[in-house]
């Protein structure tokens, strides 16, 4: 209970007055607010949450240990400093005005951000603030309450999942979402003021086979160093993504000028050319690149991908200009391609190709042999040779079906050939094949089985290839060529002049003949340069034991004297059906023709 004495005067008297209250609840009470108090203390404490009380202008007052641990605060900060304090300096600008504008007694604040770095903390620590304001009985604010928590794991989180959305897992580099957000919203700053910038399509020549040769583990490596390159070649405000396979595109702001962005293109193409070292194998690609620009080309994202892509595959179907830009004839172009390309899956399904065959009489070796092309016979257009659509097929998923159907043309030729005429042995065929054909997944392996289903002798056939082009796929052709060889195909290099193949690579081809580049042939007749080139592969093949092909006695002549001796001149005739073809043979050689 509770006593309180007091003393009055009362007609002269003194009289003790005293006051005797039940305080039982009073004293419950304020027992139950100091349990509750050390209660609040040891939960403060114990808790995984920073937990914090400050006066009315912020200044901390009370703080549990989560809070000192969070923020890298000391005991002597209490009483003395600011809770913004403790918050990165460009957070804290965003929060003090939001802090200030608290009035409410419902609404409190909640906002996430960094802490300042400290020498505990020295990776920056993000947190979930929940602040709210305390009211007196006078309805002012008295203080503030808040709790920090620690969300630097779900910031991380958040991160990796937006890095996996946005970027490529293989190489770091932004996917194709996220550049094309970033292509879209460069477009539309841009728009405006119509400020210039380039768009480069790129993808890579030979990963394919890569892939299918040597796996997808050393596919994934050369991707990986591609784009290493990429980064360390072009400057920072370019921005560079993977959109998938081997494709990649290149934004370059500020630029226009087709000089300036021709010499980005070739450095390019000079950067991905050079070899990849894959283990204890080299390896090579190269590149094309379509160009288009913003706003000449194209003012929108889509349209401005699709014409760089154009571009692209203009790049492609000419090897000697491996970077095109856009120009507006090529919308054309694609729309004929692609009815082409459905031409070309029927033509081959209904098997509407004829095999012709060019007759090459040899000098300084007996006999003829032949040169082997499929000719289209398009409903439209007549007849199409190969060279008109290579490039159509090279893009697609027929050129391995198309192969096949030629090798079994050809197999179908070699046996019709050896049952009509009696020359003594098979009439060899050559037929020029471009690299990615021989790079179909299991080439070797079916027209090994092709020929044997047919009872053809592997040697009958011989496969030409130029040298430019297996330099350029030298690493994906070279386990190819190596199979066919084994297998007992002949393989020839043409347009041979030394000027893309070292002596390293060539050593290593399983080759047989080389087919003299005509013009070098014609300025080594001039020129000493070429002469001393042209010398030089003459002691090469010597050396090697390679047999050397010309088109003419004077070209022979001209390869005796400088040392050559395995050489074989070649006279070629048009190319005709196999018909026709068996009359020319036995008009010239009488006795090739078997008795009726």
């Amino acid at each position: 209970m509770e006593l309180r004495f007091s003393i009055s005067q009362d007609q002269g008297q003194k009289k003790l007055i005293t006051t005797i209250r039940d305080c039982s609840d009073q004293v419950e009470t304020e027992r139950n607010f100091r349990a509750s108090e050390n209660r609040f203390q040891t939960l403060a404490k114990l808790a995984p949450v920073g937990i914090f009380r400050t006066c009315p202008q912020g200044i901390v007052r009370y703080a549990n240990e989560t809070w000192f641990h969070l923020t890298g605060a000391v005991a002597d900060d209490i009483n003395r400093v600011q809770w913004l304090h403790f918050i990165e300096p460009r957070a804290r600008e965003k929060i003090r005005p939001k802090w200030l504008g608290l009035k409410d007694k419902r609404f409190g604040l909640r906002e996430e951000f960094k802490l300042k770095a400290t020498q505990v903390q020295t990776d920056p620590t993000w947190v979930l603030c929940n602040l709210m304001a305390e009211f007196d009985s006078q309805e002012k604010i008295s203080g503030y309450v808040g709790i920090l928590t620690d969300i630097s794991q779900q910031r991380l989180n958040q991160e990796a999942i937006q890095r996996l959305a946005y970027h490529d897992t293989l190489t770091g580099l932004p996917n194709r979402r996220y550049f094309s957000d970033t292509l879209e919203q460069h477009i539309r700053l841009n728009r405006r003021d119509q400020t210039a910038f380039a768009l480069l399509a790129m993808d890579l020549n030979g990963f394919k086979q890569i892939n299918d040769t040597l796996g997808h583990d050393a596919g994934d490596e050369v991707l990986t160093t591609v784009a290493q390159r990429l980064q360390s070649l072009l400057r920072e405000s370019a921005s560079i993504a993977r959109l998938g396979g081997d494709e990649f595109a290149v934004m370059i702001p500020g630029f226009s000028e087709p000089r300036a962005l021709e010499v980005i293109a070739q450095r390019i193409q000079d950067m991905v050319r050079q070899p990849i070292h894959l283990h204890n194998q080299e390896v090579s690609v190269s590149t094309s690149i379509g160009i288009a620009l913003f706003p000449n080309d194209a003012d929108s994202n889509e349209d401005l991908v699709k014409n760089a892509d154009l571009a692209l595959y203009a790049a492609k179907d000419n090897p000697q200009q491996p970077f095109v830009f856009f120009d507006k004839g090529m919308n054309q172009q694609a729309a004929t391609n692609r009815s082409l390309l459905n031409d070309l899956d029927t033509a081959i399904g209904e098997e509407h190709f004829d095999l012709l065959l060019a007759a090459t009489h040899r000098l300084g070796k007996q006999g003829v042999t032949a040169k082997a092309m499929l000719c289209w016979r398009h409903t439209t257009w007549g007849q199409l040779h190969q060279p008109d659509f290579i490039q159509v097929l090279q893009r697609s998923r027929l050129a391995k079906p198309f192969t096949l159907l030629m090798m079994e043309r050809i197999c179908q030729a070699i046996q019709t050939l050896s049952h009509r005429l009696t020359c003594g042995q098979p009439i060899p065929i050559t037929v020029s094949l471009e690299p990615f054909q021989l790079l179909q997944a299991g080439f070797a392996e079916d027209i090994s089985a092709l020929f044997q289903r047919h009872q053809v002798l592997a040697k009958t056939l011989h496969i030409a290839l130029p040298e430019a082009q297996v330099n350029d796929y030298f690493g994906s052709l070279l386990p190819v060529l190596l199979q066919l060889e084994r297998a007992g195909f002949q393989l020839t290099i043409s347009e041979f002049s030394g000027a893309y193949l070292a002596l390293q690579k060539i050593s290593k081809l399983p080759i047989s003949q080389v087919r003299m580049c005509p013009t070098l042939l014609e300025h080594a007749q001039t020129h000493n340069q070429s002469q001393l080139q042209l010398a030089s592969l003459c002691d090469l093949s010597q050396r090697l034991g390679l047999t050397t092909l010309c088109h003419s006695e004077a070209s022979a002549q001209q390869l005796r004297q400088l040392g050559c001796s395995q050489i074989i001149i070649e006279h070629n005739h048009p190319a005709q059906p196999l018909e026709l073809f068996i009359e020319q043979i036995t008009a010239a050689q009488p006795q090739a023709m078997l008795p009726s």
